[in-house]
């Protein structure tokens, strides 16, 4: 890891939400008890974490990187320590994972790679400022092989490899040496009074011809593709798409287009644009492709065009970075590589939508915590967050599946407004509100994915198509000034907690019996993640239908077994005599008054209550139906028979019963 990156993560970050770090995992068991007339049951409700037993003096600082390689230690570290730590060994190109001190865990997903392994297999932070190495032009670490022409003839001007798969450009003629800025490679006058100008992305390539001056005639520009085995195909809607001997996409550009150097001052893009003719062509010996764009000679020659003039940004990627926009009706097809993303209108015509997609598989079965999307605004078309008209750029679930290469205003993906969330935060306009994160919080999104929901993205669209509050322009994963800074990338940070397991049953054992009228129920559960576990137990009628009561046992370690003791009185047993006694109950299902038989509706998972016997008297001992536990009463007072029917358990943190318990951060 680079030092920045170190730290970066040497700091402690609380977690999201005060009401996140006072709990770690609660298990649900429901401990049926049965009697003539009772059931009993218990679950689990989120508490307050107990204060630990030892901890660091306040005045303990702990230096050096807040990391450790694995889940176990990282968790030891970040309870010491009282930070968080990153899970070294659970680094992906576009993940970070860290151990919270509450126990929980957080995920922080890109859309694009933010990392990449250099020559000793090390995850390093990606930097994409160009040098030259033997002869050719690379950045220094990329996701991707990527090099640039350093000048001269004979060599590729440009190309792109990952694996066994390479794509590249060439030029027809002699190329000057390039003028290295960060990420990007000028090569002066090589076109008609123009610039020819590289970008390295963190996947791939952006190319384009910047006009300096109005061009005497027509424009063309011949870019001979070097693909290694792929073909260029322009497709139905104009974009391109480099395809395998298989036909499969292995590589896309969007529909080329050209714009001017004016501004129009409500969408900060520029105020005149066009698109530009493609065709493919052949090499004059027939062995490659050609790539021919024609800008359109009456967009060079309007006197309102301003120059510099840039022709065609094409974006060429080999990896699977997923973010994009369209825009009705300058950008109808997809513009996957653009170094931006846009949402809402500026004047109620135009209107823009972007799609996102992130890795959400670390948190499958996941209670989730909290979960945030995060964007950064570079251009906002005001700095109003309410009034009349002010409805904000809304994220929504996608419910069917989308190709980010082909996604168009005529083909978009549908979407869900269960669990939408809409911001009106404007950033970007001036420097009374100048460039900044925008936030969503998306737990029910989060939660869903977790539960199970397939995973087809985000969207980000302004909430009413008239609202000209609405309209703002985002980074994107394509964003890059060399040395990169994954701070402006989209981004989704989900903390989560790890449901406990099956909650084992302790006592009273199943099919037991007792006429103890206060018996202690104990059972015990393991949390994966090694957190303290309270459980929450429930008594219920016989039919499984009215829960009469319920309490909590303390948090304990993880396997351990705890329990609740029922305070009288949690039920009714008034005797009469040597009679049997009787209590308020809710009627049986079926059966006399007085006795119920074994109900017909029982509690979920749980077989028919067992016959029962007469209570004992007089001191004489007699043994039950069902069990080999015994029971003497010495009293002529007889008391009630309660027997275990059976055991229900779930995992089930965060169960609310009968209310949660407030929690509070751990200090």
């Amino acid at each position: 890891m680079d030092v920045d990156e170190d730290r970066q993560l040497s700091g402690y970050r609380p977690p999201f939400g005060s009401h996140l770090s006072a709990w770690t995992g609660a298990a649900l068991a429901v401990l049926l008890l049965s009697a003539d007339l009772g059931v009993a049951s218990a679950t689990s409700a989120p508490a307050s974490r107990p204060a630990p037993t030892a901890a660091p003096a306040a005045t303990t600082r702990f230096n050096g990187p807040g990391q450790a390689p694995d889940q176990a230690s990282a968790r030891l570290m970040a309870r010491v320590q009282r930070r968080r730590i990153e899970i070294t060994g659970e680094r992906t190109d576009s993940t970070t994972t860290w151990a919270e001190p509450d126990g929980s865990t957080t995920v922080e997903t890109f859309t694009g790679p933010i990392r990449a392994r250099d020559r000793d297999g090390t995850w390093q932070r990606i930097d994409t400022t160009l040098q030259e190495v033997g002869g050719m032009v690379r950045p220094k670490l990329a996701a991707a092989d990527i090099a640039f022409s350093a000048g001269g003839t004979g060599k590729p001007l440009a190309q792109v490899q990952r694996g066994r798969q390479m794509l590249g450009l060439s030029w027809e003629g002699a190329l000057p040496r390039p003028r290295l800025d960060g990420p990007t490679a000028t090569y002066p006058g090589v076109a008609a009074g123009g610039d020819l100008v590289l970008t390295a992305l963190k996947e791939g390539l952006s190319h384009h011809v910047v006009l300096r001056r109005r061009p005497q005639g027509a424009v063309e520009v011949r870019l001979p593709i070097t693909s290694g085995g792929f073909r260029v195909k322009e497709t139905s809607d104009g974009r391109l798409a480099w395809q395998d001997g298989k036909g499969r996409t292995k590589a896309t550009a969007p529909v080329p287009v050209m714009w001017d150097s004016s501004l129009d001052r409500l969408s900060g893009g520029p105020a005149h644009q066009a698109q530009v003719s493609v065709e493919i062509d052949k090499s004059r010996d027939g062995s490659e492709q050609v790539l021919v764009l024609k800008p359109s000679p009456e967009f060079l020659a309007r006197p309102d065009t301003a120059y510099p003039v840039t022709i065609d940004p094409t974006d060429t990627l080999m990896g699977p970075v997923t973010d994009t926009w369209i825009q009705y009706n300058d950008y109808p097809t997809s513009q996957r590589g653009s170094s931006e993303l846009k949402a809402g209108t500026y004047d109620g015509s135009a209107k823009a939508r972007s799609y996102l997609k992130f890795d959400v598989a670390k948190y499958a079965g996941k209670h989730v915590l909290d979960a945030k999307l995060r964007l950064y605004s570079y251009y906002s078309s005001t700095c109003a967050t309410s009034g009349t008209g002010v409805k904000g750029v809304e994220v929504r679930r996608i419910t069917s599946d989308w190709d980010p290469s082909a996604v168009a205003w005529s083909n978009q993906p549908s979407t869900t407004t269960t669990g939408a969330v809409a911001i009106t935060d404007a950033k970007g306009y001036n420097s009374s509100c100048p460039a900044g994160h925008n936030t969503w919080d998306i737990d029910a999104i989060g939660q869903a994915w977790a539960n199970g929901q397939p995973n087809y993205g985000l969207r980000l669209a302004g909430v009413s198509d008239t609202d000209t509050y609405s309209w703002r322009r985002y980074r994107s994963a394509n964003h890059v000034a060399g040395a990169h800074d994954p701070a402006t990338e989209p981004s989704l940070t989900v903390q989560y907690n790890t449901r406990p397991g099956k909650v084992s049953q302790v006592s009273p054992l199943p099919q037991a019996a007792t006429n103890d009228t206060t018996p202690t129920l104990a059972g015990k559960a393991v949390d994966p993640d090694g957190n303290t576990v309270k459980l929450t137990f429930e008594i219920w009628t016989p039919t499984g239908t009215t829960a009469l009561t319920s309490g909590t046992s303390p948090f304990v370690a993880s396997g351990a077994t705890t329990g609740w003791a029922p305070a009288p009185p949690w039920r009714q047993a008034p005797t009469n005599g040597g009679r049997r006694p009787t209590m308020a109950r809710t009627p049986a299902a079926n059966g006399p008054p007085g006795r119920p038989s074994p109900s017909t509706r029982q509690a979920p998972g749980r077989p028919p209550s067992p016959p029962t016997t007469s209570p004992p008297s007089n001191g004489q001992e007699r043994r039950t139906a069902q069990a080999g536990s015994r029971d003497r009463s010495p009293s002529p007072r007889p008391r009630p028979t309660w027997r275990t029917s059976s055991t229900r358990s779930t995992a089930e943190t965060g169960s609310i019963s009968p209310r949660p318990e407030p929690r509070s951060p751990r200090n």
